[in-house]
């Protein structure tokens, strides 16, 4: 029988009835669920950012206000061509990469 860690411990989610998606009774149940284990999320936001997880950086860095994201309307770059200009990667000929 496998042995659980502490890191290995997660809590059980239990939702008591079925209930419908859009029901406001299971948003207010998922809203208690998260804040219920908020603590322990933002500890694994945190431990698979350390881990190298872009996205999760991201989202406790915006979350955090230390890079917030750029406004819908002023984002023209896509993520491709910023690291191309930071790194300053030039794109190989057409048909040599395979």
């Amino acid at each position: 029988m496998p042995t659980s860690t502490s890191q290995d411990a997660r809590p059980e989610i239990e939702i008591a009835e079925a209930l419908e998606y859009s029901s406001p009774a299971l948003e207010r149940h998922l809203g208690e669920e998260i804040r219920k284990n908020a603590a322990q999320i933002i500890r694994g936001l945190v431990q698979k950012a350390i881990e190298g997880g872009a996205v999760q950086a991201k989202f406790l860095f915006d979350f955090a206000a230390l890079a917030p994201s750029v406004a819908e309307e002023s984002k023209g770059e896509s993520l491709l061509t910023l690291i191309q200009r930071e790194f300053q990667l030039v794109e190989p000929p057409e048909g040599t990469v395979e």
